[in-house]
């Protein structure tokens, strides 16, 4: 909107151009013998003649017999020229401010506060804000070179959720020595599954985690080993009744995410789509987006379902032996 508004001033500018040269022609006849010989000088005198009319019987406009009615109207069509250029570039400048701002939020998503490259992108765009028309041109260019060298940087990324389906119910009537022991030994489990297939960077909740890895393959493998490792760990190593189940999602993208930054810091919809999907999934499956599953190599087991998640088409990996229900709501 305010680059609209920007752009309609200052067009209007540009338009205070005319009635300022249609008045400077009965203005300057006054000085040409002659001068009302001419058509144009008659027509521009004719058209005009009404608004001289006005200003001559409301204020006075003669100097040294001359009016200056005309030379007034002049001057305030071209001071209304600069006003409508003027508010017209302050707006268009707020607006690719805001416009910038908006940008760089979205590359902060995925970097280190500390990133140097984000450092400079911030001092930029605070110059940007109040520097003048010649100095804005070059910190403009220095800004979107910057902001493209680190939109080069993405990467692509797989990003896979696992949820412990239950947990909070699964600890009651427990003892606190049990709980702990089991759940421990849960994420070592998991862990394991992870780094046997390259992940990058990993985050955890009490239960629950987000990884990021280098490719989709890797990704629907640790899903896998997961769910194919369950069975022997609530059967020997887990302490309590209640056995593990565990929901998972898997999605694809490219994320700014520089090397430095943890996986807590990294905010994206690529990722939110990743939790999306394990929040929906039914009880030991892999749901994943398609376009995530058209860059594996390997697709068998997957089917698709009728639910969308945030109007990506779903398929569902189910573990062999169980009998989930697509779409099942997640517990509390």
């Amino acid at each position: 909107m305010l680059k609209w508004l920007g752009i309609v001033l200052r067009i209007l500018g540009v338009l205070m151009l005319l009635p300022a040269i249609l008045f400077v022609i009965p203005a300057a006849a006054q000085f040409i013998d002659g001068a009302q010989k001419y058509q144009v000088v008659r027509e521009a005198t004719r058209i005009t003649q009404p608004v001289i009319a006005t200003l001559q019987q409301n204020a006075p406009t003669r100097i040294r017999g001359y009016d200056a009615a005309p030379w007034i109207v002049v001057a305030l069509a071209l001071v209304l020229r600069g006003t409508f250029r003027a508010y017209g570039e302050r707006l268009q400048l707020h607006a690719e401010y805001a416009a910038h701002k908006r940008a760089l939020a979205q590359l902060r998503g995925g970097l280190s506060p500390k990133s140097e490259a984000l450092q400079a992108l911030d001092t930029k765009l605070e110059q940007l804000k109040g520097a003048t028309k010649e100095d804005r041109e070059t910190l403009l260019r220095q800004f979107i070179e910057a902001k493209r060298k680190l939109e080069e940087a993405q990467k692509d990324l797989a990003f896979l959720s696992i949820d412990v389906i239950g947990s909070t119910k699964m600890k009651e009537n427990e003892e606190p020595a049990s709980i702990e022991y089991s759940f421990n030994e849960y994420k070592r489990f998991v862990n394991g599954a992870l780094q046997a297939n390259k992940a990058w960077k990993v985050a955890w909740t009490p239960d629950g985690m987000m990884c990021a890895f280098p490719s989709v393959d890797d990704a629907i493998k640790a899903a896998q080993d997961v769910l194919g490792g369950l069975e022997h760990f609530n059967r020997n190593v887990k302490q309590i009744r209640a056995s593990f189940a565990v929901r998972s999602g898997v999605n694809h993208g490219k994320v700014m995410f520089d090397d430095d930054a943890r996986m807590e810091e990294v905010s994206d919809h690529v990722i939110d789509v990743a939790g999306h999907l394990q929040k929906y999934a039914a009880p030991d499956t892999i749901w994943i987006s398609k376009a995530a599953l058209d860059l594996a190599a390997r697709k068998e087991g997957f089917v698709p379902i009728e639910k969308k998640v945030d109007e990506h088409d779903v398929l569902e990996w189910s573990r062999p032996g169980s009998a989930p229900q697509a779409g099942d709501p997640a517990p509390s």
